[in-house]
Protein backbone atom coordinates (compact mmCIF):
# COMPACT_ATOMS: atom_id res chain seq x y z
CA UNK A 1 0.00 0.00 0.00
CA UNK A 2 1.40 3.42 -1.17
CA UNK A 3 2.32 6.30 1.86
CA UNK A 4 -1.12 8.12 2.90
CA UNK A 5 -0.03 11.69 1.10
CA UNK A 6 -1.69 15.08 1.70
CA UNK A 7 -3.85 16.34 -1.06
CA UNK A 8 -4.38 20.10 -0.93
CA UNK A 9 -6.25 19.87 -3.80
CA UNK A 10 -8.50 18.10 -5.35
CA UNK A 11 -9.27 17.93 -9.18
CA UNK A 12 -12.81 19.25 -9.81
CA UNK A 13 -13.34 16.67 -12.28
CA UNK A 14 -11.76 12.90 -12.12
CA UNK A 15 -11.99 11.81 -16.04
CA UNK A 16 -11.33 13.81 -19.06
CA UNK A 17 -11.75 11.78 -22.34
CA UNK A 18 -9.91 12.74 -25.62
CA UNK A 19 -12.70 14.99 -28.26
CA UNK A 20 -12.89 13.16 -31.77
CA UNK A 21 -11.20 10.18 -33.13
CA UNK A 22 -8.92 8.41 -31.28
CA UNK A 23 -6.04 5.79 -31.53
CA UNK A 24 -7.93 3.38 -28.59
CA UNK A 25 -11.41 3.75 -27.65
CA UNK A 26 -12.12 3.18 -24.35
CA UNK A 27 -8.75 2.65 -23.17
CA UNK A 28 -7.96 4.42 -19.92
CA UNK A 29 -4.49 5.64 -18.06
CA UNK A 30 -5.35 5.74 -13.99
CA UNK A 31 -3.34 8.77 -12.24
CA UNK A 32 -3.60 9.13 -8.47
CA UNK A 33 -4.63 11.84 -6.39
CA UNK A 34 -0.77 11.77 -4.82
CA UNK A 35 0.66 11.86 -8.64
CA UNK A 36 -1.42 14.72 -9.56
CA UNK A 37 -0.95 16.46 -5.92
CA UNK A 38 2.97 15.94 -6.58
CA UNK A 39 3.14 17.74 -10.12
CA UNK A 40 0.29 20.68 -9.00
CA UNK A 41 2.60 21.30 -5.93
CA UNK A 42 6.16 21.53 -8.15
CA UNK A 43 5.00 22.29 -11.52
CA UNK A 44 1.77 24.74 -10.65
CA UNK A 45 2.59 26.27 -7.26
CA UNK A 46 6.41 26.61 -7.68
CA UNK A 47 7.55 24.50 -4.78
CA UNK A 48 10.80 22.59 -4.69
CA UNK A 49 10.57 18.54 -4.17
CA UNK A 50 11.53 18.92 -0.94
CA UNK A 51 8.81 21.45 -0.22
CA UNK A 52 6.33 19.40 -1.24
CA UNK A 53 7.60 16.42 0.09
CA UNK A 54 6.83 18.15 3.27
CA UNK A 55 3.67 19.21 1.89
CA UNK A 56 2.10 16.00 0.93
CA UNK A 57 4.46 14.08 4.14
CA UNK A 58 6.42 12.11 2.50
CA UNK A 59 9.83 11.61 1.49
CA UNK A 60 11.70 13.84 -1.39
CA UNK A 61 11.99 9.98 -3.09
CA UNK A 62 8.85 9.66 -3.32
CA UNK A 63 7.61 12.88 -4.76
CA UNK A 64 9.99 12.61 -7.66
CA UNK A 65 8.59 9.27 -8.28
CA UNK A 66 5.10 10.23 -8.63
CA UNK A 67 6.38 13.37 -10.42
CA UNK A 68 8.14 10.94 -13.02
CA UNK A 69 4.97 8.48 -13.29
CA UNK A 70 2.35 11.02 -13.64
CA UNK A 71 4.78 12.77 -16.45
CA UNK A 72 4.95 9.33 -18.20
CA UNK A 73 1.13 8.45 -17.67
CA UNK A 74 -0.06 11.94 -19.36
CA UNK A 75 2.20 12.27 -22.12
CA UNK A 76 1.42 8.07 -23.11
CA UNK A 77 -2.37 9.49 -22.75
CA UNK A 78 -2.42 12.43 -24.79
CA UNK A 79 -0.43 10.74 -27.74
CA UNK A 80 -2.42 7.08 -27.15
CA UNK A 81 -5.97 8.78 -27.38
CA UNK A 82 -6.72 7.26 -23.87
CA UNK A 83 -9.25 9.09 -21.36
CA UNK A 84 -7.33 9.84 -18.01
CA UNK A 85 -9.09 9.01 -14.69
CA UNK A 86 -8.03 10.58 -11.54
CA UNK A 87 -8.29 8.44 -8.62
CA UNK A 88 -7.27 8.18 -4.45
CA UNK A 89 -4.01 6.65 -3.87
CA UNK A 90 -6.30 4.18 -1.67
CA UNK A 91 -8.49 3.30 -4.25
CA UNK A 92 -8.20 -1.02 -4.53
CA UNK A 93 -8.37 -0.70 -8.40
CA UNK A 94 -5.64 1.54 -8.65
CA UNK A 95 -3.64 -0.98 -10.24
CA UNK A 96 -6.21 -0.99 -13.67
Amino acid sequence: MRTQRHIGCRAATLEYRPHGPTGREGEVTILTEGELEALRLVDVEGMTQEEAAAALGVSRKTVWSDIKAARCKLVQAILSGHAIRIRPDTDPQEGE
